[in-house]
C-alpha cells in the first residue's frame, strides 16, 4: 500500500527526492539530521530513519535508483554540516574533490537519461498507450452524487456567509 505525506501529498521516495533537491537549491544548507526530522514530521507513521539508511537514500537518489519515476539529478546531493560540504567521514571536501564528484554525477546523469530514452524507444506503440479505465455505471452514479453533495455544501456555506455579511452591514 502506498502512503502519502501529511502536508505534501507525495509518496515516500518522491518526498525524499524533494528534500534533497530543495536542500541543494537553498542558500542555507540543512544537515542530514534536520532533513531526517522533516521526513519524520511528514511521515510520522514510518519508523525513524537511521543515519545509514538516510545515506543509502542519498546514494540511491544520486544514482537514479530511488524510484522508477525519479531520474538521477544533474547535480549531486551532498552532505552538509553547518553549511559545509563534507565527505562520508565528516571531513570537509576541497573544491577539487567537489568538482570531481560533480563531473562524475554529470556522467551518471547522462547515462541514466540515455538508458531511459532507449527504454522508451524500445517500447512498442501499444505499450506506450495508457488504457482508459472503464467506469462502472454504479461508480459513475456514486461520483455524481458525491459531486452534488460537495456543490450543495459549498452553496450552503456561501449562502450562510452572505447572510452574515448582510446582517453585519445592516447594523
Amino acid at each position: 500500500m502506498i502512503y502519502y505525506g501529511i502536508t505534501s501529498g507525495m509518496t515516500y521516495p518522491e518526498y525524499i527526492a524533494y528534500l534533497f533537491e530543495l536542500n541543494s537549491q537553498l542558500k542555507r544548507k540543512h544537515s542530514d539530521e534536520a532533513l531526517r526530522l522533516k521526513l519524520l514530521k511528514e511521515f510520522p507513521y514510518k519508523l525513524a530513519v537511521t543515519e545509514a539508511k538516510f545515506k543509502s537514500y542519498r546514494s540511491a537518489y544520486n544514482s537514479g535508483y530511488l524510484s522508477k519515476r525519479i531520474a538521477a539529478p544533474k547535480e549531486k546531493s551532498f552532505r552538509y554540516i553547518k553549511g559545509v560540504i563534507v565527505s562520508r567521514y565528516d571531513q570537509p571536501l576541497t573544491t577539487v574533490e567537489i568538482k570531481r564528484q560533480l563531473r562524475v554525477q554529470l556522467n551518471r546523469w547522462k547515462k541514466n537519461n540515455a538508458r531511459r530514452i532507449k527504454e522508451a524507444i524500445k517500447k512498442k506503440a501499444w505499450e506506450q498507450k495508457v488504457k482508459k479505465r472503464k467506469v462502472h455505471h454504479q461508480t459513475a452514479k456514486a461520483n455524481h452524487r458525491k459531486g452534488l453533495l460537495k456543490a450543495h455544501k459549498a452553496y450552503r456555506i456561501r449562502y450562510r456567509l452572505q447572510k452574515q455579511i448582510e446582517a453585519f452591514s445592516s447594523t
